[in-house]
């Protein structure tokens, strides 16, 4: 208790302190890319979307397949509930099953790869926009660039047109 107490204080004797700093003018200047926006708009991200779209739907064209086949077989056991003894309709059922969370095991191996194929891209774009930001940062005299998605409110001082710009 004592702690978080202590803890407390000194985060707010923190952000005082930087508020008065930040009154003081002489800090330099805060910046903030849109880099979901920049990934979308730029050459290279445009190309890495439609990579990934394009995996996507081969992807969910053979699952499509598979789980008509599912369907189809589940259609044809019911047909021939009637006919089937217990012991051999209880087998098929229990085939069929099977087939049902193995299909369910690959949608979630796919969604998985697919995920991992788009940080990967992500990562490399996100790369090569490093020392671009840098660049941008230098030049304008910023001495902090965040991403939008950590800005809660801002008043101008958005770089991702020049970012993007750059990128391309």
């Amino acid at each position: 208790m004592k702690r978080s107490l202590i803890l407390i204080v000194l985060g707010f004797a923190l952000i005082s302190f930087g508020v008065m700093k930040a009154d003081a003018g002489d800090e330099g200047r805060i910046g903030f890319v849109d880099l979901q926006q920049a990934l979308l708009k730029t050459t290279e991200g445009k190309k890495a979307k439609k990579q990934l779209d394009k995996e996507k739907k081969s992807k969910q064209k053979s699952l499509d397949k598979k789980q008509k086949a599912l369907q189809k077989a589940a259609a044809d056991l019911e047909k021939k509930k009637g006919i089937l003894n217990r012991e051999t309709l209880q087998k098929k059922g229990q085939e069929l099953q099977k087939r049902y969370v193995e299909l369910q095991q690959l949608y979630v191996k796919l969604e998985k790869d697919l995920a991992q194929q788009q940080a990967k891209l992500i990562r490399k774009i996100l790369d090569k926009a490093g020392p671009m930001i840098e660049k941008i940062a230098k030049k304008g005299g910023y001495t902090l660039i965040l991403d939008r998605s950590a800005v809660i409110w801002a008043d101008g001082n958005d770089l991702t047109a020049e970012l993007i710009k750059e990128m391309n």
